[in-house]
């Protein structure tokens, strides 16, 4: 059996999520460098939001908290599922750890809302627009009181727009790639700027948290520092694309659109010694190369 689906063996890290967009690459890198992994996923039969869901796993000395749920239209047609099972899942977590004397890295979002000032750093006002972000501020909250409390040290990754093989398809690049082989790519407004980040620069800031004896509460942004609009992407896009596609922009713009977010992250540079080693162009080659190879 896979070392990350056996919660019997002793581990170094459990990863919840371990089965998901940046779980499973976090799962094989750790276990590539010799990290004993325990995973945990709903897709394994693990519903961390119940009580005493991990009462069972072994011990271990860190957990990367990746499971949630996370497509922002899902969570405006059923807010209350989104709070229970992120909210509650966050609250089994730290309970785990806290019984393990463990560390704890919180998967949270970008919860700035429309940022008052580019780059945005760790220290702008939050806001949350919608309950899937409210479901990761809460969960931050949770964090905090147990943090503070002197119960669980925890680091808050607040990622960006990241990107890359595995991602689910309703998301903006895997959605152009999926629509391309029809000849048409129908998307809405071209406008919107966001920070993107390769999901192997994810996995090394991850790998650098991990490493790191923390202590207390560290809250941490994780992007590129730079910014593209949703236009700039899929001209990228085409160029690396076989054959000939046209893409259809709507002008639809969505309620509450955020017209640009950009990750200060000296912090990260600062804490972690992280900085992306993947630039926008390589990142989508790579990812590319993986769609069409699939």
């Amino acid at each position: 059996m896979d070392k990350k689906t056996n919660p019997t063996a002793a581990a170094d890290v459990l990863v919840t999520g371990s089965e998901g967009f940046i779980g499973s690459p976090l799962c094989r890198r750790l276990e590539s460098e010799g990290y004993r992994v325990v995973g945990a996923d709903l897709r394994l039969g693990h519903d961390l939001s119940l009580g005493g869901a991990l009462d069972d796993f072994p011990d271990f000395r860190v957990a990367v908290h990746l499971a949630a749920r996370t497509y922002i239209p899902d969570s405006l047609k059923d807010p209350g599922a989104f709070l229970r099972t992120n909210t509650g899942s966050t609250l089994q977590v730290l309970e785990a750890c806290r019984r393990r004397g463990a560390r704890m890295i919180l998967a949270s979002t970008y919860l700035y809302g429309v940022p008052q000032v580019l780059p945005v750093d760790e220290e702008h006002p939050l806001a949350a627009p919608h309950p899937y972000a409210l479901s990761k501020q809460a969960a931050e909250a949770l964090c905090r009181v147990y943090a503070q409390a002197g119960l669980v040290p925890v680091i808050i990754f607040r990622p960006f727009n990241v990107f890359g093989p595995g991602q689910d398809e309703r998301f903006l690049l895997p959605s152009f790639l999926k629509q391309w082989s029809s000849g048409t790519v129908r998307l809405q407004d071209p406008e919107p700027r966001r920070d993107y980040l390769y999901i192997d620069d994810m996995v090394n800031a991850y790998m650098a948290a991990i490493r790191l004896p923390f202590q207390g509460l560290e809250v941490v942004n994780i992007g590129s520092g730079i910014s593209y609009s949703v236009r700039e992407v899929c001209s990228l896009l085409s160029s690396m694309m076989p054959g000939e596609g046209e893409v259809i922009f709507s002008g639809q713009i969505r309620e509450n659109e955020i017209p640009e977010t950009r990750a200060a992250i000296g912090k990260a540079r600062e804490l972690l010694g992280w900085q992306p080693e993947f630039s926008m162009e390589e990142g989508l080659r790579l990812t590319v190369e993986h769609f069409l190879s699939a």
